[in-house]
């Protein structure tokens, strides 16, 4: 512990001021030294002043783990993260400072059969931690809040969740609030409950909402209104922190979002680029529902049910478009399917406060739209990887590409996002390929290091270290102790 805290203590001197903090965060975002929810503070992938290493020389410690998606987070002096063995979901805590597991505890329901390694599973979520206690979204049961000695101080049942490929999200605490982003094909929510006893303080429906695996991040609006900004299916929105009053909404978005949106300062960025229907790809020729109804509708039931369906050419994904599971389509169903029949990909930035004025979006660029990442947005330049380790990098406020070019030696493909500190990128490909940049219009290669291993999880940069989570292990690298 006290190499750690030695570190920690050498980075913070090096801190930008409480002042300069504030102007740019949301007054209840965590402040710098922990790393406390996917992607850091406000989900931003940026952790400045904490004496970011420049090499992979120093592996401090490697910890055998279950295997598992989630990014790790972490507190005071433990590191969290989930992961699923056999047909037990779990939470596991890890000392920083030396790598020893310190406790786990298994989930409040059994998995119907053992995880694998493909697809989402229901730990693929990243908790979040106030520093000494976790809160874990078990995907088949609901939030679980754990103290810092892993027993349970209170449980909410939330499920279950119908949400296509799983639920992933991630919940974020702002304050005494733990906010969670609930997208899922039937009866899809924005919710906040107290982080102290897991009563819900508020429940906001959202309407025409599907599936999505964003997580939502803070930003503090004019005239000092704390907003939850949302990115999912067809929008981004706001939505005021204290009640779940909705604020704002931007339209224009694709049916199904993986990443989250960005703030900084009075500006968002967002990413959108979805799938097709599996196994049938993208249509843009699907008829109305009047239409379908008009042609299939033999009973004058007014839905379609699976039984009329058959020898359409959407019969074979029957399951993607009969969202409730009651064996017939009925109009929402079958405006989300055509929603679903095409596909737009852009990286966009839009001015916050102008929103509803029809003159949000200052620039949009389709090239450099990853599917599954989350951007990185960071002193002025904007940096994204798509698979085959091709790293764009745009002006931030003109949205010009100033360079695109391919990551030496990592080509695979990329769910883990970039992060950045003290004027370094990490990236981490899906076959182990560790890579540090020095930021710029043409960033340099410092130095890369081949875990083999496969990566999914979202780094975490801390005081003096970083930390990989591959699927069999954690790696805590650091710098060198003078």
């Amino acid at each position: 512990m006290i190499a750690f805290l030695e570190l920690a203590a050498i980075a913070l001197l090096s801190l930008p001021t409480i002042a300069t903090l504030e102007a740019q965060e949301p007054a209840l975002v965590p402040k710098l030294a922990l790393w406390s929810r996917f992607r850091g503070p406000n989900g931003s992938g940026v952790n400045d002043g904490i004496g970011m290493p420049r090499s992979f020389e120093l592996l401090r410690w490697r910890t055998p783990t279950p295997s598992g998606f989630s990014s790790p987070v972490v507190g005071e002096e433990l590191v969290f993260l989930t992961a699923h063995e056999g047909v037990h979901s779990l939470a596991i805590a890890i000392d920083v400072s030396n790598g020893v597991e310190r406790w786990r505890r298994r989930g409040p329901r059994e998995l119907p059969a053992p995880q694998g390694d493909v697809g989402n599973n229901p730990v693929s979520g990243t908790p979040v931690t106030d520093g000494r206690h976790l809160t874990v979204l078990f995907g088949d049961f609901g939030l679980v809040s754990f103290d810092a000695e892993g027993r349970v101080r209170w449980q909410r049942e939330l499920a279950p969740f119908r949400a296509a490929g799983g639920m992933a999200t991630s919940p974020i605490l702002c304050g005494s609030q733990l906010v969670l982003q609930c997208d899922q094909d039937l009866g899809s929510y924005l919710a906040s409950f107290d982080v102290a006893d897991g009563r819900e303080q508020w429940r906001t429906p959202r309407v025409g909402i599907a599936s999505g695996f964003g997580t939502p991040v803070l930003r503090r609006a004019v005239g000092g209104t704390e907003e939850i900004v949302t990115a999912s299916s067809h929008l981004l929105a706001g939505f005021d922190l204290a009640t779940g009053a909705a604020r704002w909404e931007l339209p224009g978005y694709s049916w199904l979002v993986k990443a989250s949106p960005i703030v900084d300062g009075d500006r968002i960025y967002a990413t959108w680029n979805s799938p097709d229907l599996v196994g049938v790809g993208f249509r843009s020729d699907l008829e109305s529902f009047a239409r379908l109804l008009e042609r299939l509708d033999r009973d004058r039931s007014g839905s379609v049910e699976r039984t009329e369906f058959e020898g359409e050419a959407l019969a074979a994904v029957w399951d993607q478009l009969d969202l409730d599971a009651n064996g017939a389509l009925d109009d929402r169903e079958w405006t989300l399917v055509r929603r679903r029949g095409t596909n737009e990909r852009a990286l966009a930035a839009h001015e916050l406060e102008v929103i509803g004025d029809g003159e949000s979006t200052f620039w949009r660029h389709e090239r450099s739209a990853p599917e599954f990442t989350t951007p990185l947005v960071y002193r002025g330049r904007i940096y994204t990887i798509r698979d085959g380790g091709v790293l764009h990098v745009l002006d931030a406020t003109t949205g010009k590409l100033l360079s695109d070019r391919r990551v030496p030696g990592s080509t695979g493909a990329f769910f883990a996002s970039p992060v950045a500190a003290d004027g370094v990128l990490l990236l981490a490909d899906h076959g182990g390929v560790l890579s540090l940049l020095r930021e710029g219009d043409e960033p340099e290669l410092l130095a890369q290091r081949e875990l083999d291993e496969p990566v999914i999880a979202t780094p975490a940069l801390i005081p003096g270290a970083f930390l990989v989570r591959s699927y069999r292990a954690l790696y805590c690298f650091g710098a060198k102790l003078r």
